[in-house]
């Protein structure tokens, strides 16, 4: 399980940076002063399939994790979202994660928390007070402007751990939702296989 968490910090470190090289990192100060992380992506799909991507577990194993479920099945307020990237992964794994559906606009608007991650995530404390949000903007009948934001970060090396973590986490990720749509659903065997950079 541990092997599994570091697999994941791997894909995230530079190599998987470079990889991203069409995600824009739009990230700023809020009035408040607290930090909101935001990266966004262009991708070569209509709204309606980068929606389905996002918030059904079918739509969400082609680029984002080999395993997901959602209960209800259908998406809605305060559905729970499980995902592992452990391609054997079962329900109660100590590795899952579980996401819990906040709010959203159809074809719009998605917001969600992680209300756990997986055993050995360092500060939890610190990540159960941020959410994310993303945005889906239509460019035309076959492009989709993609911003996942994350919101709550605090002071303190703890939010700055997790910012450092999914501040090259992100990029990877929507470059994986990119790639779903240019060649294909994820091969996630050949993807976890990667060595380390």
């Amino acid at each position: 399980m541990r092997r599994l968490f570091a697999l994941l910090i791997a894909m995230t470190l530079p190599g998987a940076v470079h990889a991203a090289e069409g995600v824009q990192d739009t990230s700023y100060i809020a009035p408040d002063g607290s930090r909101v992380m935001r990266h966004e992506i262009v991708i070569g799909a209509p709204i309606a399939d980068a929606w389905t991507a996002f918030t059904t577990a079918e739509g969400w194993r082609t680029w984002a994790t080999p395993y997901a479920t959602l209960t209800p099945a259908k998406l809605a307020f305060n559905a729970e979202l499980v995902t592992s990237y452990n391609p054997s992964a079962a329900p109660g794994d100590e590795t899952n994660i579980h996401h819990r559906m906040l709010s959203f606009v159809p074809e719009r608007m998605l917001a969600f928390h992680t209300t756990r991650p997986p055993k050995g995530f360092p500060h939890p404390d610190e990540l159960s007070q941020i959410f994310s949000v993303v945005e889906l903007e239509p460019l035309g009948a076959k492009q989709t402007r993609v911003r996942l934001s994350m919101i709550g970060y605090g002071t303190g090396k703890g939010f700055d751990d997790i910012y450092g973590f999914f501040v090259k986490g992100n990029p990877w990720t929507l470059e994986k939702l990119a790639e779903r749509f240019e060649t294909g659903p994820i091969d996630w065997k050949k993807a976890l296989a990667k060595p380390a950079h």
